[in-house]
């Protein structure tokens, strides 16, 4: 496949020096040469001793949501239009073998440059389909107006600056509700897929505010934001509290709001 890269890849990461997994995927499909890890300035050296190349955030112990915005501010600030930023513990790649409406999803990390070619060909606020999931698409090849977790595709012209990532919330869910709710659209891959370990189970990174519970507070806190119309809590069997977002109710809410300016 001949691509002509556009994009800029961030990786996020905090107190995994040793595990960069996402990076040495991307590595693996020559795609490391657009790729920096935003890293704590107390994480800095760290990295940078094991030959990373990184960005330096300006304070420590911020959250993701921080390190988010950042990379946001710093595309901006330094032209970049296709921003792309993966979660740094993605375990590989997968597309779907065969014929597309197939169920079998085979590793393939080379998909990830596919996705990428699609993403600068539409220009649209995109993600991908867990691996796990992705299998039960059928012959549909995107999912319009869901959420997008683990990897962003940013057309940042397309995504107006007062939207940010908010510290409170599911910062990725709560950035997905803000974009369809501003007239933007999320599109999902469902034949190209990624695999990620089970939340809370990664040393480093987000583990110890999953570890206390801080998913708790931020799906409490989604509710609170936005409602009992966009957000229902539930409780999952090992205690979590996720927010469950009603995507339809969001786009009946959209329709309501266009409706209502045509009277």
């Amino acid at each position: 496949m001949s691509i002509m890269i556009k994009s800029a890849i961030f990786i996020p990461s905090k107190n995994r020096a040793d595990k960069q997994s996402t990076f040495e995927i991307l590595k693996s499909v020559g795609l490391d040469n657009i790729t920096n890890i935003v890293v704590e300035p107390q994480d800095y050296e760290e990295y940078k001793k094991l030959g990373y190349p990184v960005i330096k955030l300006p304070e420590n112990d911020k959250g993701i949501s921080y390190s988010r915005n950042f990379i946001l501010d710093y595309c901006r600030k330094n032209g970049i239009e296709y921003c792309i930023q993966m979660d740094d513990d993605i375990q590989a790649f997968y597309r779907k073998e065969g014929e597309i409406s197939g169920k079998k999803m085979k590793k393939d990390n080379f998909a990830i440059l596919e996705a990428i070619e699609i993403f600068e060909n539409t220009n649209t606020y995109m993600g991908l389909e867990y691996q796990q999931f992705a299998w039960a698409s059928g012959d549909k090849l995107f999912t319009e107006n869901r959420g997008i977790e683990v990897i962003h595709f940013m057309y940042l012209p397309n995504i107006p600056e007062n939207i940010r990532f908010d510290k409170n919330t599911k910062e990725d869910k709560d950035f997905c509700i803000q974009a369809l709710l501003s007239g933007i659209k999320t599109v999902k891959i469902n034949y190209i897929a990624m695999s990620v370990p089970s939340i809370g189970t990664n040393k480093g990174g987000l583990h110890e505010w999953y570890a206390s519970k801080g998913d708790n507070l931020s799906a409490v806190m989604m509710l609170k934001k936005w409602g009992s119309r966009i957000i229902k809590l539930k409780k999952k069997d090992n205690g979590r509290i996720d927010a469950m977002i009603q995507w339809g109710e969001i786009q009946k809410i959209i329709s309501e709001k266009k409706a209502g300016k045509r009277k």
